[in-house]
């Protein structure tokens, strides 16, 4: 509909949550599901209409536990894995199992198509099932602890293996082991005493290869 300059004339509502709401297509602003209703004016005649924008909020940000070969994603639905190259195809389930040493990160998506912040960017090592001097099912318990945690691994050699605590800036509180180790299984112990609660990160390094695990202080 046109006025006799050749223009329409717009009127928006609800106006203040519009950048402008006299023109064509104004910004809105909204954080809640809003109706808005146009009205189209020339000289002649006048029409209105509505429109609805629906608001759906963001799915929380996913949290990664690392155990043993797999990470896991705290969102049961929605996910969608990424390494340094990108999105993972086909790796939207809960669990995914690397089978290359990177960096991993995973994003929720809703039913609605909105989608979570990223995790956190964990880095995983991949280690084939016997091969030469690595740790074999190194594992790590209780997890939260609040007292001791015990810290597992098996050597098929004698290795050289460094073991470190991170806090969540990647600033080393504690050295664990740093020297040699025969082959067979070992137990090494942590205790909390000193440790602030919270999240740390568990890092072992053996013949060039690096593996991490979350731990929690619980107390």
């Amino acid at each position: 509909m046109l006025n006799s300059s050749g223009t329409v004339l717009y009127q928006w509502e609800p106006q203040e949550l519009l950048s402008d709401p006299a023109i064509f297509n104004p910004t809105a602003w909204v954080s809640d599901s809003t109706g808005f209703t146009v009205t189209a004016i020339n000289l002649m005649n006048a029409a209105s209409d509505t429109l609805s924008v629906n608001v759906f909020g963001i799915p929380e940000t996913p949290v990664i536990e690392h155990n043993a070969t797999q990470l896991i994603s705290s969102a049961i639905e929605g996910n969608q894995w990424y390494n340094s190259d990108g999105p993972i195809e086909g790796a939207n389930a809960q669990i995914y199992e690397p089978l290359v040493s990177d960096y991993y990160h995973v994003v929720v998506t809703s039913a609605e198509g909105c989608e979570s912040l990223p995790s956190e960017t964990i880095w995983f090592s991949y280690v084939k099932a016997g091969q030469d001097g690595s740790p074999e099912g190194w594992s790590i318990y209780p997890n939260p602890f609040s007292k001791n945690l015990n810290i597992t691994f098996t050597l098929s050699r004698r290795s050289s293996v460094s073991l470190s605590l991170s806090n969540v800036l990647g600033q080393k509180v504690r050295t664990i082991a740093d020297r040699g180790f025969q082959q067979g299984s070992h137990t090494l112990v942590l205790s909390a005493e000193g440790l602030e609660k919270g999240l740390y990160f568990l890092r072992m390094e053996w013949e060039g290869e690096v593996s991490v695990m979350k731990v929690i202080v619980s107390e």
